[in-house]
């Protein structure tokens, strides 16, 4: 009895009952198609074999550089793209890790080393759905002079200390690509120095502050004073908040002043934006 009056129910809707079942699998079908070729894409255009030279685009016209890869990374050039906000702190390794927020905070890491480019290393990492992550690594090598800047976003893990991924030593570019995946971890924080501060750097340099609020990179031969029109200057809230000098490595028979110098200073009123100078003395 129970059985025909259910026959007779799901009689009524035998159609609605067909449709649903077919609905599902097309969803089903079309969910497995998507994935395949979310993997494909990943095998086929992101993973690169070892010692793939990759070109990386540059900021500048007739300025090219290229990474060196090594299996099962993540690497894909892009290129340079928006600023973002940073806050500086630094990390027990000589460097220094920011936080930016483009389209959330997250985080990227800054060395200065004089004489060498810094290495940057991806770990193959799946990235999270639905998220925008970009990270700028500034590269700076005194032996020319240029400030390099490597862009990172979503995709692996960056280590300084591990190199799979180099800018050639001769390659004069001041922006550059690469993408990996989530944030740099920072290790310990450094008390911030306030504007205004004057810090001793190395070589007896001694760096007035009077509050500009910017990263600086000062190329061979830069001293004196530099207007704040010549600034590199940084959107956001603009708290910047350590200094880092490459002074103490600068090559035998240089000043500090001919070395890349790399200067972060923090938050102040945008009165002082006006009026901000910085001087290095050599």
């Amino acid at each position: 009895m129970r059985i025909d009056r259910l026959l007779r129910i799901t009689g009524r809707f035998e159609w609605a009952i067909v449709a649903t079942l077919l609905l599902a699998l097309v969803l089903l079908a079309l969910g497995c198609a998507v994935g395949l070729v979310d993997i494909t894409w990943r095998a086929s255009g992101v993973l690169h074999p070892p010692g793939t030279s990759i070109p990386v685009q540059s900021g500048n016209p007739g300025q090219v550089a290229s990474l060196s890869v090594q299996q099962g990374q993540h690497v894909t050039a892009v290129s340079p793209v928006s600023r973002v906000r940073p806050r500086s702190i630094h990390d027990r390794h000589g460097g220094y890790s920011t936080f930016s927020n483009l389209d959330r905070r997250i985080g990227r890491r800054t060395d200065s080393i004089a004489g060498r480019p810094v290495p940057v290393v991806a770990r193959n990492e799946r990235p999270r759905a639905n998220r925008r992550e970009y990270h700028e690594m500034v590269v700076i090598s005194p032996l020319d002079g240029v400030v390099t800047k490597v862009h990172v976003s979503a995709g692996a893990m960056v280590h300084k200390d591990e190199a799979i991924a180099s800018l050639e030593p001769n390659a004069r570019e001041s922006a550059a690509a690469v993408a990996v995946s989530r944030p740099f971890r920072v290790s310990t924080v450094r008390p911030s120095m306030r504007s205004g501060t004057r810090f001793a750097g190395p070589n007896g340099a001694d760096l007035a502050l009077p509050g500009t609020v910017s990263s600086v990179a000062l190329h061979h031969g830069a001293s004196g004073w530099i207007a704040q029109e010549a600034i590199e200057r940084l959107h956001g809230d603009r708290s910047v908040a350590w200094i880092s000098l490459t002074g103490a490595d600068c090559p035998p028979g240089l000043d500090l002043k001919d070395c890349v110098v790399e200067i972060a200073l923090e938050r102040v009123s945008p009165i002082s934006l006006l009026f901000g100078r910085l001087r290095l003395d050599g």
